[in-house]
């Protein structure tokens, strides 16, 4: 009996060879049929390799250029993105899922829960890896494209999340959502209110402490915003400084009369106090 069962083991184990050696040949004849331009029978090779070796992601990613040279662009996204799910740093999938993926439809009630859960809850999203890759994260990559600071702003945090919980590839994404918020704050009067643009800034400089070019993007950013605030048409020398509890300002000199209560009730208001 125990001959009879080490035999049936003896022949899975090679049986298993042979069906991942099969697996291989698959692979590499639909590398030469792809290298040929033959992409229906590299579609094929592909598929029959991922049906022997279901996690097989090398087949999973040339099946998504069969199908990017097909004009199956959806097929491809899916086959990238299936790479990606199993293998987060996958930088060639990473690239052409990147480059094709399109934003999702989203309803509004799904757009407040992630405003909620990535702007203003402490605790960890409970989102998938699938639900990441399928939903979260392209939504995120497409609010990059806003011209408001509350959108550009929530990219940037969905994206510092997925940089650190889904794919180390995303996290560049943050530093270039939060600078263009901060281009859109500098060129133009934000509509949203004022406080939560100061909690914006100095969540920036929170965050990318240490970076020069984001620190002079905050301050130009200041200047227009609190300027604004001050109702002045222009200003001269000022400098601000964001801490976590107050704003100090130096030299400010306005072209109007600077006496101007409205950025000193601001700034009192919320806890800072002016600098000489």
């Amino acid at each position: 009996m125990r001959k009879f069962i080490g035999a049936i083991l003896i022949w899975v184990f090679f049986a298993s060879l042979g069906f991942a050696q099969n697996a291989q040949e698959y692979y590499k004849n639909g590398y030469l049929y792809f290298s040929q331009g033959d992409y229906q029978k590299a579609l094929e090779a592909y598929q029959k390799a991922i049906q022997l070796d279901p996690q097989f992601w090398g087949a999973y990613y040339w099946l998504g250029k069969v199908y990017e040279q097909l004009g199956n662009i959806p097929e491809a996204v899916t086959a990238w993105k299936t790479v990606l799910v199993a293998q987060p740093l996958h930088k060639d999938a990473f690239q052409k899922w990147r480059y094709y993926v399109r934003s999702v439809s989203v309803g509004e009630s799904e757009k407040e829960r992630w405003r909620d859960v990535f702007l203003y809850q402490n605790t960890a999203p409970a989102v998938g890896k699938e639900e990441a890759w399928s939903r979260v994260i392209p939504y995120a990559l497409s609010l990059m494209g806003a011209k408001d600071v509350a959108s550009l702003r929530l990219a940037g945090a969905i994206l510092r999340w997925a940089g650190r919980n889904v794919s180390a590839l995303l996290a560049p994404y943050e530093r270039i959502s939060y600078k263009r918020a901060l281009e859109v704050l500098k060129e133009t009067l934000p509509e949203e209110d004022q406080y939560q643009v100061y909690e914006f800034l100095r969540e920036c400089l929170l965050r990318f402490e240490g970076d020069q070019e984001m620190a002079k993007l905050v301050n130009e950013a200041l200047e227009k915003v609190f300027v604004e605030a001050a109702q002045a048409t222009q200003a001269s020398g000022i400098e601000f400084r964001v801490y976590q509890d107050r704003v100090e300002k130096e030299a400010l000199t306005f072209s109007e009369d600077s006496s101007s209560p409205r950025m000193e009730f601001y700034l009192k208001e919320h806890g800072a106090e002016g600098g000489s």
